[in-house]
Formats: C-alpha cells, sequence, structure tokens
C-alpha cells in the first residue's frame, strides 16, 4: 500500500481490491461508502484526481481526502466515517428495556383495539404512561429514537413471522416415508429423464386441489387488436357463476395428467379421478394434499367402483396411512394395494 505523489494514485492490495470490487457493485450498501469504494478504485487504475472528481461528481480535495485516508490508516478508515462527538445519550439502559418490554407485549393486552404496534402507536403509550412508570425523561421521545432502541435489538413489533408448530411425534419418520416415495419414482429415470425400467404395476400419483376458484363470464365480446389499440380489449363487466374446485393429479412415471374441475370440494369429487387409474392399473400410490379423501369409507367407495369383490377385512390390512400433518402443508401418503 502506497502513493506515487502526493494526493496521486494508490497501490491496493489483493485483498482491499476484491473487498472494494464487492463494494462498488453493490445495489443494497451505503451510497456514501459505494462511492468511497469506486473513487479507490479508480485512483488504483492510474486516473487523476480531477478526472475521478468529474467521473463521481465530487469536489478533487473530497477524492483527494479519500486517498489520503486510505494511504494513511487503509480501506476501513477511508470507507467508514470516523465517530463523530454529539449530544450524550441521555435515555438509561432501564429507560430503553422497559420500551422494550412495551413493544414485546401485544396492544391487546394493554388495551388496545388493533393486533400489533405501530412506532407511532409506540411512542404515543410511552409518552402517556412513562411518568407512572418512573421514567419522566420519555415525554418528550421521538418515534425514531423508539425506531432505534427496538432495531438495535432486532425488534419489529410491526412486522409478522410464521412458524410451523409440530404436533406429530413420529415426524422424522413419517418425512423419510413419504421421501423415499418421491426417491423411488426418481430411480426409475436417467440422467435425461428417461424411464430406464419396464413400465410398472404400481402407479404412482401426485394429487393436489385449488378450491374456492371465481367462475366468471364475459357479458360482452373480446374485442381483438387494432392499430389504434394494440392489445386485445375486454368488457370491465363480468357475471359471477359462483365458485369451483381444480383437482388435477399427475403420474409421475408417465407424466400424464389428469384435470377435473367440480362446482364442490368433496371427497367424493377426487373417487372420478381414482377410478379410471384403478382400472388400469393393480397397484396405486397416491400422494396427495389437503383432500377430504381420509377415511377407509371413500377408499372403499372408490374400491367398489371397480367391481372387485374385497373384504372390508383385506382392506384394512392392504391400507397403510403415512400421515405427515407437517410436511409441506399436511401432506398424506397413502398406498393402496388391490393385488388379489
Amino acid at each position: 500500500m502506497g502513493r506515487n505523489k502526493k494526493y496521486g494514485n494508490i497501490i491496493l492490495t489483493d485483498e482491499d481490491r476484491i473487498e472494494l470490487e464487492k463494494l462498488s457493485k453493490s445495489q443494497t450498501g451505503e451510497y456514501r461508502k459505494v462511492q468511497r469504494a469506486k473513487i479507490l478504485l479508480m485512483s488504483a487504475k492510474g486516473m487523476l484526481n480531477s478526472e475521478i472528481a468529474a467521473a463521481i461528481g465530487m469536489h478533487p480535495n473530497t477524492v483527494a481526502s479519500i486517498i489520503t485516508k486510505y494511504i494513511s490508516a487503509g480501506k476501513d478508515h477511508a470507507i467508514n466515517d470516523a465517530a463523530r462527538p454529539g449530544k450524550p445519550n441521555v435515555i438509561s439502559d432501564e429507560e430503553k428495556l422497559w420500551i422494550t418490554s412495551i413493544a414485546c407485549t401485544k396492544p391487546k393486552e394493554l388495551g388496545y383495539a388493533q393486533e400489533l404496534w405501530t412506532y407511532r402507536q409506540l411512542q404515543k403509550h410511552v409518552r402517556t404512561h412513562c411518568k407512572n412508570a418512573g421514567y419522566p425523561g420519555l415525554t418528550k421521545i421521538s418515534a425514531n429514537t423508539i425506531y432505534s432502541i427496538l432495531d438495535s435489538n432486532e425488534i419489529k413489533p410491526n412486522k409478522i413471522n410464521y412458524y410451523l408448530v409440530r404436533k406429530d411425534p413420529d415426524f422424522e419418520t413419517r418425512m423419510r416415508e413419504v421421501l423415499v416415495v418421491y426417491k423411488q419414482v426418481e430411480m426409475c429415470f436417467d440422467d435425461e429423464g428417461r424411464l430406464t425400467i419396464d413400465m410398472p404395476k404400481t402407479v404412482t400419483l401426485s394429487y393436489d386441489e385449488k378450491p374456492g376458484i371465481q367462475a366468471l363470464k364475459n357479458i360482452a365480446p373480446d374485442l381483438p387488436p387494432t392499430q389504434k389499440h394494440g392489445t386485445v380489449s375486454r368488457d370491465y363487466e363480468y357475471k359471477r357463476l359462483g365458485t369451483v374446485s381444480l383437482l388435477a393429479g399427475i403420474d409421475l412415471l408417465t407424466r400424464e395428467i389428469i384435470p377435473q374441475v367440480s362446482d364442490t370440494h368433496k371427497s367424493s369429487d377426487v373417487n372420478v379421478c381414482m377410478v379410471c387409474v384403478l382400472k388400469a392399473s393393480r397397484n396405486l400410490l397416491i400422494v396427495y394434499t389437503n383432500i377430504a379423501m381420509r377415511s377407509i369409507r371413500h377408499l372403499w367407495y372408490i374400491i367398489g367402483l371397480t367391481r372387485l369383490t374385497i373384504s372390508p377385512q383385506k382392506i384394512l390390512q392392504r391400507l397403510k396411512l403415512i400421515p405427515s400433518s407437517d410436511i409441506w402443508h399436511n401432506i398424506y401418503t397413502n398406498i393402496l394395494r388391490t393385488d388379489y
């Protein structure tokens, strides 16, 4: 690290160059730090201070100051501002702790109607109750100060993050059983996606549904594109025809999609799709999500439609339910074998 002449070019170390190039291309970094990184890189390329100032849009003296800081104390000193003396912190740690405890309490528990805090509401609450709590110095606290106190502890009382509660003690075991299903299908294909085995008798069907889709009908016909309007024009008015459910299954081996649109969302709607699969196969492996078909009675109905003479005892013996309620929004794997 050195310089060629007073306020002249600098020589960057390899480590500094890598960090400065990364910082100069940052889209989220502080603007002043990005600009300073660009100045140091331009100087290392041999550009004059006046040329750097014109390219960056700064005064040449500012460019020279940043270069001088790098020469005297290194990259961190040139990029970051030194700590400046200012007004001493008048908010004690005890007062900060009290503010944080309020932010970690739901507003409803303190008599407010909203579910989450806003910084303005926190400010109003702190100013109103600080004297009774023994902190009269907070009567003029600003919302920005409250934000800074909470942000230093990475607390954001105005936001929600969702988490998943594991209620199944056998989660790990059932998760493996579900993943084995997909691994077995994967082993049937080569790296280019071609089936490497004869078509097995077992059909692996991945099934899902989308309920509550609005069925809308246009009142006026669509207008084709014209020279004046280059897009298809559609009338804003439409007629509501209720809601429908889209149920679809995909055969993971043949990649055949079996769609069905239904006015209802019941387990019997799934039967129509499953019957055609069962008639063509002796073994059926169904992987489905959030479908109401979760009882042996519904499965018996499906088998009954295939006109197979099977006793309920054999169904109980050959039906294996693997509930995995914590995997991918209530995935259930049902293995139904009818090979007799």
